[in-house]
């Protein structure tokens, strides 16, 4: 059910590409643009999400091994001063 109203300004080229659309498809100009938003953004939103979580995933794996191991910081700052 739509509840919002928006106003939008758009080129009046933009706009006489929207008519020709939306004539051919047999739905409003206001149905374009919300099948727009729904497959430019929120498909993005769902996809960034879910690689975050694989990423954070990922990076809690690494940490976890590298707690794991223990890492001696002052002999490897003493191996780089070499070079």
């Amino acid at each position: 059910m739509l509840t919002k109203r928006t106003n939008l300004l758009l080129r009046k080229t933009d706009y006489q590409f929207l008519q020709l659309l939306a004539r051919k498809q047999e739905v409003s100009i206001g149905e374009l643009i919300r099948r727009a938003i729904d497959k430019t953004y929120k498909e993005r939103l769902s996809f960034t999400l879910e690689q975050r979580k694989k990423e954070v995933a990922g990076i809690k794996r690494l940490w976890e091994k590298i707690q794991l191991k223990k890492v001696d910081y002052k002999s490897l700052i003493e191996y780089g001063r070499k070079y």
